[in-house]
């Protein structure tokens, strides 16, 4: 059923991570939805854009692409969708909030506000065309609405306020149409819809869900009900005669005609073919596993019978072959119950409402439907009894058993238990051979594998306690049992089911989903209950609190716990997945991806560190632990340097198993991005030739990517690539951005200490920032270009112009003034550094001076 790997499992604890923090929570997960294909279908229509549209019961709208089928992305769609119909190049669906109608620039659009902001469910929709007009008609639960000007605006009809089920016009003659509506009740137009007159028929038991007109005769007419089968018309209504001869099932979905006159319907058992002169019907094709159709149509084009199941997708027949083949191709509309695990993980099991069993032998890396010899699709829970034997319950199904791990399953004989309902399992860990099971009219013992079952003494006929959803046993006494029932509540038992004791006082709710021992502590339990949220016990279920500070929804279908950390608590809820670290602590919704969605069954899986997650007709879900938002190490916010080509060193990401790599983006105030480079391994990058430029101030950010996504970009840090000269006095050779060079190259000329300032030809220094230096013979004059300044300075005079200004070189000393030593002009080192906005720093100790371009 569910425990057995959280009782022997031991876990690794996920490591803490160093951000987003609230409670102690790590929030840096994401939930990956897995490829496992199928689902409800409630509707398929032929188009033009794409091939074939079908809706689903919980995930949207899908298109038919090459080879697959791609989800209709679109907020206004809603979840649930009861149909969907192309009509002229335009796409409608029905929601429960009437119609939407895809406009020319594909946006899907309530087609009537007034409408649509009413709970109005449409079910169905269908067209009557005539040279000068198209009438548009939709079923609902609120009667009949037309549109006349191709579906912008819509009218309810005056006389058919009640339900409506189905509409069908006659082939042959579009202005005579049937509509089935309340009870049984047939109506029919022949102008259009304008006016409706009820037939007297001789009463059809029950709603009539489907209808047909035939093509040839439009007086004979093919009704399918959801309890009584096919009934057959041939005066236009008037009277009815039951044709179900051969079908298995009685529920009949549509009933169809083809163009070569066969008439076929979808059941719950299967399609089938009417046999007009034997007057019964033959099933088409070999059976599926899932034969609950819910809707279909025939592709002339292909002679293909194409339909949806309530459970297990898409479906097609060609005639050639008459053999099923499942497209389900990225429909993942799957409804999960249940999941189970081998110890290692490495084997994992789950189970669908009407997909059967899926399986997976690589730690849930791949799955692929596991169904051979399964006789019915709807499981409603596993568990196993060895590495290899797994025991699954269904519903209206009885038990089957694989002994090799789920390849194959058989029908297990269950003398003495009266029912083939199946809600619960739980196999002994210490003695398999021991398995209780939960069923619709109370619970089931077995001591011998399932050879003999007993009743256990709780529930009757006349006193029934609902349906047994989960079972528990304390890991510590395996006397102890805890059942859970949707109807009655919560009992224990302390003698291996031979005594039972209502166990619920203090939970305010009789529909208990869950219930679970502490895998380190005997004496806690929890439950889960829809309506109340989450329960626990101290004192081994005698009396219950709620703790639900924080949880986003009080339906609560499952709860799990990680064997090894005792505070790891994780329940699925109608909103998705919520965790606390400490029995104390408040709820916290866990991870991105699954907030919004029904969460059935939660497995921890050791192999991968990651839980699974079973959902309400959204599939199947893995959480990845994406890795840390790295942390920026070298270059540190706002240093200065020197190079081009900065190696850029930051924290590697170590404390997830997956595959991840890094990106790398690096900004300026004038460009967003200057340089971004992706996928790269290891935690440094060299910066390439020619990406960075001097003088100019950088930001650098860096995060971990990995299948799964990417983590958030780091917090930016800052670095200025700068110029830098370093000079000592009566050195020959100075140092520029790290390289050595010569002060006056050629002539051996170095900086001198003149009246206690600093005097060295200029041209080297002011050239290796990249300025410039003039020289006037005339005037005996220097000019010096940096930037946006100019300084001009003559020999022996103490005035120099800086932008054209007049400025004292030395205010402190009138004798300060450019000269001439050895043939080289000696100018005045502090002054021209500062006037060119150079920063300038004097090491008395070391006799050295640094220049620096930009200042600090």
């Amino acid at each position: 059923m569910k425990k057995l790997t959280s009782i022997f499992t031991l876990f690794m604890i996920l490591c803490t991570l160093s951000v987003n923090h609230v409670n102690g929570l790590e929030k840096n997960y994401k939930w990956i939805k897995l490829p496992v294909y199928g689902g409800v279908i409630s509707s398929i229509c032929q188009g033009t854009q794409y091939n074939l549209y079908c809706s689903t019961m919980g995930d949207g709208i899908y298109s038919l692409g090459s080879d697959h089928w791609d989800p209709i992305e679109d907020n206004n769609i809603p979840d649930y969708v009861y149909f969907v119909y192309e009509w002229n190049n335009t796409l409608f669906c029905g929601t429960d909030n009437f119609l939407l109608m895809q406009d020319p620039s594909n946006a899907w659009n309530k087609v009537s506000k007034t409408l649509s902001d009413k709970k109005i469910r449409a079910t169905k929709m269908v067209v009557s065309s005539s040279r000068d007009n198209d009438v548009l008609f939709v079923c609902s639960d609120q009667g009949l609405y037309k549109s006349y000007d191709q579906g912008l605006h819509w009218i309810q009809d005056a006389t058919l306020k009640i339900p409506v089920y189905t509409v069908a016009v006659s082939p042959s003659n579009q202005s005579l149409i049937y509509v089935s509506a309340g009870n049984g009740r047939i109506f029919f137009s022949n102008d259009y819809g304008v006016e409706w007159k009820e037939i007297l028929n001789e009463k059809i038991y029950g709603r009539i869900i489907s209808l047909c007109v035939d093509q040839y005769n439009d007086k004979i007419l093919y009704a399918g009900t959801p309890e009584k089968g096919i009934y057959i018309s041939k005066d236009g209504g008037h009277t009815w005669n039951s044709e179900s001869k051969g079908l298995q099932n009685l529920y009949i979905s549509f009933v169809e005609q083809i163009n070569n006159g066969s008439i076929f319907c979808g059941t719950y058992e299967g399609l089938y073919t009417y046999n007009e002169n034997l007057s019964q019907w033959n099933a088409a094709g070999n059976k599926l596993l899932n034969t609950n159709i819910t809707t279909g149509i025939f592709d002339e084009q292909n002679d293909t019978w194409i339909v949806g199941t309530n459970g297990s997708g898409i479906h097609m027949l060609p005639e050639a072959t008459m053999k099923w083949t499942s497209h389900n191709d990225q429909i993942t509309n799957l409804h999960i119950r249940c999941l189970e695990q081998d110890l290692k993980g490495e084997t994992i099991l789950f189970g669908t409402w009407g997909g059967g069993v899926h399986r997976s032998f690589d730690n849930g890396k791949s799955w692929k439907p596991s169904n051979d010899g399964l006789k019915n699709p709807y499981i409603m829970c596993i568990t196993r009894t060895s590495d290899t034997e797994y025991i699954i319950g269904t519903f209206n199904g009885g038990l089957f058993k694989s002994v090799d791990a789920g390849l194959s399953w058989a029908s297990m004989e269950t003398p003495n238990v009266f029912t083939k309902y199946a809600y619960s399992l739980y196999s002994l860990p210490s003695k398999t051979t021991t398995i209780y099971l939960g069923a619709n009219n109370g619970i089931y013992k077995t001591e011998n594998s399932g050879k003999y079952w007993k009743q256990l003494p709780i529930g009757s006929f006349d006193n029934p306690i609902g349906n047994v959803i989960d079972i528990e046993i304390n890991p510590r006494n395996e006397n102890e049992v805890f059942i859970a029932t949707d109807e009655t509540g919560l009992y224990s038992s302390k003698n291996g089911g031979e005594e039972w004791f209502f166990s619920g006082k203090g939970i305010d709710n009789k529909h208990i989903t869950s219930v679970m021992y502490h895998p380190l502590d005997p004496n806690v339990l929890f439950c889960t209950t829809i309506g109340s949220g989450v329960f626990c016990s101290k004192d081994n279920g005698n009396s219950w609190k709620s703790c639900n500070e924080g949880l986003g929804s009080l339906v609560v279908y499952c709860i799990e716990m990680n064997g090894v950390d005792q505070e790891e608590i994780l329940v699925g809820t109608e909103t998705g997945i919520y965790r606390k670290k400490d029995m104390d602590e408040n709820w916290e919704l866990f991870g991105d991806g699954i907030e919004g969605l029904r969460v059935r069954s939660i497995l921890k899986n050791p192999a991968t560190e990651s839980y699974f997650a079973g959902t309400d007709q959204k599939g199947l879900y893995r959480n990845i632990h994406i890795p840390n938002v790295p942390i920026p190490m070298s270059p540190k916010n706002n240093e200065r340097i020197i190079t081009l080509r900065p190696t850029l060193l930051w924290t590697e990401t170590t404390d997830v198993t997956i595959p991840y790599t890094f990106s790398l983006k690096i900004t300026n105030s004038n460009q967003e991005i200057v340089f971004q480079k992706d996928h790269i391994s290891g935690d440094q990058f060299i910066i390439p030739a020619d990406v960075l430029t001097r003088y100019e101030t950088y930001f650098w950010t860096v995060r971990a990517e990995s299948f799964a996504g990417d983590t958030q970009w780091s917090k930016p840090y800052s670095f200025t690539i700068i110029g830098q000269i370093v000079l000592k006095i009566n050195e020959p050779l100075m140092t520029v951005n790290g390289k050595i060079v010569e002060v006056d190259p050629g002539r051996t000329t170095t900086p001198i200490i003149v009246e206690n300032r600093t005097f060295l030809p200029i041209r080297s220094v002011v050239e290796s920032f990249e300025g410039s230096v003039e020289w006037d013979s005339s005037t005996r004059s220097i000019v010096l270009l940096f930037k946006e300044n100019k300084i001009e300075l003559q020999l022996k005079n103490p005035i120099a112009k800086r932008n054209g200004k007049n400025v004292q070189i030395d205010p402190d000393n009138q004798n300060i003034a450019p000269f001439i030593e050895n043939e080289r002009t000696m100018i005045p080192l502090r002054f021209v550094a500062e006037n060119l906005d150079i920063e300038i720093n004097w090491n008395a100790e070391e006799r050295e001076i640094t220049l620096e371009y930009p200042k600090k």
